[in-house]
């Protein structure tokens, strides 16, 4: 006896095979939604088709373990995947391309998305901002929170210039992160000028008064920079003439 089977069962029998097929027959079947869920194992994208108040859990979850990419598109992210979507957006930078997906994403778009949906906090995308080397992206009204300023500067030298008042304490942590900051330094300190060539020897273009240990420390991390020595001094002993 042969089998016969029915549209609507080729249809599933089908999409269970390849769920793109649902970008076929969607807009044309009144079976769309189940059509959708049934896709959706083989082809994580049919979650787009699945209307947001019919998704589970589960079935979000399990598009989101096979294509972050799809989350605006998923009516619940686990909390466990956040940082990753985060991640995902802020290592856009300069030319906005996502790596390993294929296509261009708009930081802007993204992270509206992000905001909108209230997946994560502003708190977190300002200072993911600062983690990823972005700080372009960094909303100004978030230097008003003395938490945001605190944890700000661990990742971000160029936050120094949005601060009103900036302490000799404010200065040496963004000398850690970038001893070429000293340039913006008006009164410094041998501690804050030893930072910043220990950071980056070049500094010593920055720094105001060149002491003896300055300049060996500097001399030997790169002879090269001996044209900026105000002074030769004489531990120097292998100097070129001049």
């Amino acid at each position: 006896m042969d089998l016969i089977l029915s549209e609507d069962e080729l249809i599933k029998l089908a999409l269970v095979h390849n769920g793109s097929i649902i970008e076929k027959i969607y807009n044309t079947n009144p079976n769309k939604q189940q059509y959708a869920s049934i896709a959706l194992d083989s082809y994580p994208s049919a979650i787009k088709y699945i209307e947001k108040t019919k998704q589970t859990n589960e079935q979000c979850i399990n598009v989101l373990s096979k294509d972050l990419t799809l989350y605006t598109f998923c009516n619940y992210v686990p909390d466990n995947l956040h940082n990753k979507i985060l991640a995902r957006i802020t290592i856009v930078k300069y030319n906005n391309k996502c790596p390993n997906t294929g296509f261009n994403l708009h930081n802007e778009i993204l992270l509206y998305n992000v905001l909108y949906r209230r997946m994560i906090s502003p708190f977190e995308v300002n200072i993911e901002f600062a983690k990823q080397g972005s700080p372009h992206f960094i909303s100004r009204e978030n230097y008003k929170n003395p938490v945001f300023i605190k944890e700000v500067q661990k990742y971000d030298s160029t936050a120094i210039f949005n601060l009103d008042k900036p302490t000799n304490q404010d200065y040496i942590k963004a000398l850690r992160l970038d001893g070429m900051v000293l340039w913006a330094v008006q009164i410094q300190s041998d501690e804050m000028c030893m930072i910043a060539v220990k950071q980056n020897p070049e500094a010593i273009v920055y720094v105001h008064t060149q002491t003896e240990e300055i300049c060996k420390y500097v001399y030997e991390a790169n002879p090269n920079l001996l044209i900026f020595f105000e002074d030769k001094f004489d531990y120097l002993t292998d100097l070129p003439k001049s």
